[in-house]
């Protein structure tokens, strides 16, 4: 482990559960790849694949018409590959079982919750090591809405091996926070994204509030975590540099997945406000010890943290 983690370790205060990454459009090196058998055979949907609820964790498949041809499988397999010292090595894989299925615009998104994890993150006895002290770091800090255990922390840190993609959402014309359990795929037009239950917004969205997404740079991370319900995205001579598209939502259909509820829409209009060079990200804090090589992507701020 090198001097710069052991700093950022022993300064707990500046250990982020999950950590801000800069990410340029379409450099994402991770990959994630799904079985639906015996794990012999491997077929990449990376993009086609997200977070949907964060506890139990619950993930989202967009399925190919040939994939289940023979009917949806109730099992599947999620591996997440990551680049480490020039190889895609497996640092993940998940087990899922089917529950649920939310309804895209000509699509339906296919849930799976997690029932088996295999984290391989660094050797086993580091791992654990470290996975048991985040965790009851965590515990201290009181970090999660939902009640953590070591089994939902585990699937945690397999889930956020792969970077998820935050976005602003805003609902009417003041309320707007950052979110990263979503799922986007610009070219078809989908979006789904969760707020936790007892989001008092559920009622507003589900009443036919405005719904509204925005891209944001990584630049100002900061910021955008400090964002409160005053902030105003009204008048456009004011928009900050970090807002990139805005995305107009139709609410096509939503689910209650016990930790989140889980909405899926379609994109209506998409409206380019500021060029982006680099999308605001989040991956666990022990899949950035594990091996953050690749090239584009910016942590400084944890450099910062760590000589400060």
């Amino acid at each position: 482990m090198n001097s710069l983690v052991k700093k950022v370790i022993v300064k707990n205060q500046e250990i982020k559960e999950f950590v801000p990454v800069g990410i340029p459009e379409g450099k994402v090196a991770e990959r994630v790849s799904l079985s639906l058998g015996n794990q012999n055979t491997w077929t990449d949907v990376t993009d086609r694949q997200c977070l949907a609820a964060d506890g139990v964790v619950a993930f989202g498949i967009l399925f190919l018409p040939e994939e289940i041809e023979n009917g949806l499988p109730k099992t599947i397999h999620l591996k997440i590959e990551v680049p480490v010292e020039g190889k895609m090595k497996v640092l993940a894989i998940i087990e899922q079982a089917h529950f649920e299925s939310l309804t895209l615009k000509g699509d339906t998104l296919q849930l799976y919750r997690c029932t088996k994890i295999s984290n391989r993150h660094m050797d086993l006895m580091r791992r654990k090591i470290l996975i048991w002290k985040m965790f009851n770091l965590s515990i201290e800090r009181d970090f999660f809405d939902t009640p953590m255990t070591k089994w939902l922390y585990r699937q945690l840190v397999a889930t956020y091996t792969y970077p998820r993609q935050v976005f602003l959402i805003q609902i009417g014309e003041k309320i707007i926070f950052p979110i990263d359990i979503c799922f986007f795929d610009e070219s078809k037009g989908h979006f789904a994204f969760g707020l936790k239950v007892k989001n008092r917004l559920n009622k507003l969205i589900q009443e036919g509030m405005p719904v509204c997404i925005y891209t944001i740079s990584s630049d100002a991370y900061e910021a955008i975590y400090e964002l409160s319900e005053s902030f105003a995205l009204s008048d456009p001579d004011k928009v900050p540099a970090f807002i990139g598209n805005k995305m107009t939502m139709e609410i096509l259909e939503f689910k209650n997945l016990k930790s989140q509820i889980f909405y899926g829409c379609a994109i209506t209009q998409v409206e380019e406000i500021n060029s982006q060079e680099r999308f605001l990200h989040h991956i666990h804090f022990i899949r950035y010890l594990s091996a953050l090589e690749t090239p584009d992507y910016t942590v400084e701020h944890l450099k910062k943290a760590a000589i400060a």
